[in-house]
Parts: structure tokens; sequence; C-alpha cells
């Protein structure tokens, strides 16, 4: 329906279906006329000025722009060729081509839609779309869902309109022709206090769609991989192989390596140990070397989650970038007759130069079978 709209009308400033477009300048915000007279020459002048208006992409509340918080308005936003939106105190459009507004503070600034359109009419260029789909998620999954389940459904439309010029399948948030570039996705251990898992399992735990909360990619062109993806299943909820799943699992062949989980010190600047906001490493088994993992949730959180102190796991070798080898860390799946594991977190592995083959990877004489669910 939006991709194939002339015009899509915006009620920006509405926080409801009952607010409508239109809305009352405050005061503050409106055009005030100053007269006067040119000292020097003696002529007469008349000047219009009004203070400088917030705008969607410079501010952080959602009083003023409700509709810049809403999951399910991003891919309408990004789907419709041109849209005029009515903010609390001017106007706005955008198309494809550019942005502007009334108080043309907006004219020129880049925006989703003209990138959208432009990583598109460049469909050849794999990178750019790689680029492009991973920069979307990360502003997609700071937006907020009424249901949980909805966060895949929400962006489908897009999926679908990447679909045809992927040189693979759509996997639950991620794509198979950059697989290995989609699955190095990380919390930050700023944002991990507030990340968690959904009520309702709703994606595979290899995917940015199974937890709550910001993201990060790593951005750095792969140098090599580790590991080989043997199988990707996604069984989908319903029709739509874009939309909701039932159930996804892979199965990998890599170097795997035991480590040991340590909930080690609390984050600076918190007061919230107990509730699980701590750093987190691993111990990998035979070294004693400690390193920083980068946890997808508190795992120290009591819950269905929670993962104890002490707790085996293991690390996944994935691939190696500019800078680093990056590791998924599993833990096994209990209650499972065969041998599974879901992802916890990730860890990143920094090498010396000309020293690729002498980290962690050593430590595994031949590569292993891995099932992630």
């Amino acid at each position: 329906i939006y991709a194939n709209s002339f015009l899509t009308i915006v009620a920006a400033k509405a926080s409801n279906s009952t607010e409508g477009c239109f809305a009352v300048v405050p005061e503050r915000e409106r055009t005030h006329m100053i007269t006067g007279v040119d000292n020097k020459h003696g002529t007469p002048f008349t000047i219009y000025a009004r203070p400088a208006i917030q705008h969607a992409d410079n501010t952080k509340g959602e009083k003023l722009f409700p509709i810049a918080s809403r999951a399910w308005c991003y891919q309408e936003q990004v789907l419709s060729p041109r849209l005029l939106y009515f903010h609390y105190c001017e106007l706005k459009w955008e198309c494809m081509e550019k942005t502007s507004c009334e108080c043309s503070l907006a004219d020129g600034i880049p925006h989703d839609k003209k990138e959208h359109a432009k990583a598109l009419t460049q469909g050849s260029d794999i990178h750019s779309l790689n680029d492009r789909w991973r920069k979307m998620v990360r502003s997609y999954v700071e937006l907020s869902l009424t249901y949980e389940s909805d966060r895949l459904p929400a962006l489908s439309g897009v999926a679908k309109q990447m679909l045809p010029i992927r040189k693979g399948r759509y996997l639950a948030g991620l794509w198979e022709d950059s697989l290995f570039e989609d699955l190095m996705w990380w919390v930050t251990e700023t944002d991990s206090p507030q990340a968690r898992r959904p009520k309702e399992w709703r994606a595979p735990s290899w995917s940015w769609a199974s937890i709550e909360g910001r993201i990060l990619h790593r951005i750095y062109p792969i140098k090599t991989t580790h590991c080989t993806i043997n199988e990707v299943e996604i069984v989908p909820a319903g029709q739509d192989p874009t939309g909701a799943v039932a159930s996804g699992r892979l199965v990998v062949s890599g170097i795997l390596i035991p480590a040991i989980l340590r909930h080690a010190s609390p984050i600076p600047d918190t007061e919230e140990e107990e509730l699980g906001d701590k750093r987190f490493e691993i111990e990998i088994v035979g070294r004693k070397l400690v390193h920083k993992i980068y946890v997808d949730y508190p795992l120290g959180r009591e819950g269905p989650y929670y993962v104890p102190d002490r707790q085996d796991v293991h690390c996944l070798c994935i691939a190696t970038d500019q800078w680093h080898t990056c590791w998924l860390v599993l833990q096994r799946v209990r209650d499972m007759k065969e041998e599974v594991y879901e992802r916890i977190g990730m860890a990143k592995e920094k090498l010396a130069k000309g020293k690729e083959q002498e980290g962690w990877a050593i430590m595994a004489s031949e590569k292993s079978v891995v099932v992630i669910v």
C-alpha cells in the first residue's frame, strides 16, 4: 500500500488516532514581524523571524514527535515515495530526492528515504544493500511496539522490497547472502542492562530479533571467515516468509572452544548490581586467559534466561575483520536430547598484526558441527 501510494500524509504530532493533523502553534514558536528603519540609508524594512524549531531528528523527546518512536511507522515512512508531515508547528516534505521544511533547517539533511532509494537503485552493489539493511535494523530496534511479537512483521514490508534484488533468503531479520556479517551483531556494555529477551519466543538466538534493545554491527569488511554454514532453517509462523517465525536453526561447522562464564564487577556508575548489571568475562579453558564479552542481555538477572556464575559455555569462531576475530558465545540448551546451543553474547579477540593464527583458535584441533537455535 505505502510503496504504491502517490503521497502519504503523516499526522506526526498526534499521539493517537483521535488527534488529527492540525495543531495550534505555540506563541513562542510563531513568526513575528519586526519593522525598523535602516540607519544608514533611512530605508524602512520589515523582517519576519521565529525561533529555531525542534525537529524529529534533533530531539530525543517523544512528546513533540510521537510518530518518531513507533516501530510500525518506520517502514511506512521508508516505503512511501513521498510524505507530507504535519508537525506540531510546521509542515515538512520528504521524498526520495530531498527533505524540506518551512523553517528550512531540514533542507538538504541526509535522510533514510534518500539513502534507501539509492541502495535499491544500486541493487547490483551487494555491499550497499548490506550496509543499508544493517543501518535500518539499528534504527528500527530502538523503536517501540505495543506487541513484542510484531518485531519482525513490522519490518516485513522493507524486507519484501529488498527480496527480489538479494541473492539469498531472508532469515528472521538476517540475509543469506551476507550471513557472516549479519551474525556479528552485538550489544554494548552501556546498552546491555536495558536489553532483554521478549516475554514470548519470537526468533532464534542468533537473530537480533531475539532481544529487545539497541544493537550494533561490526562495520569493518571481513578478511577471513573461520566457519562454514551447513544449513539454515527458518519456519514461518504463517504464509509470509518475511513475517513472524515459528522456529529456526543454524548449523555451522567451525572452531568451537570451551570456556567458563564469569560474573565480574558491576558496570561503573550503576547502583543496580542486584539486577544483574555487571560486566561478564569468559575464561578460556586450558589457557588461563580471561576476556571480556558483550552479553546480549543481563545474564545475571533472575528469571528464565538467568545464566549462573562459572557456567560452562563455548565460543564459536565466526570471522576476522581488520581489527578483531569475532566469536559467538554459546551455552548448551537444557532439556534437549541432541546437543544444541543458543547464543548469549559475542566476544572480540584483538590479534597482533601478522599473528592471526595464534589466537584462541589454536585451542581447537579440529572443527565441530554446531547447532544453534
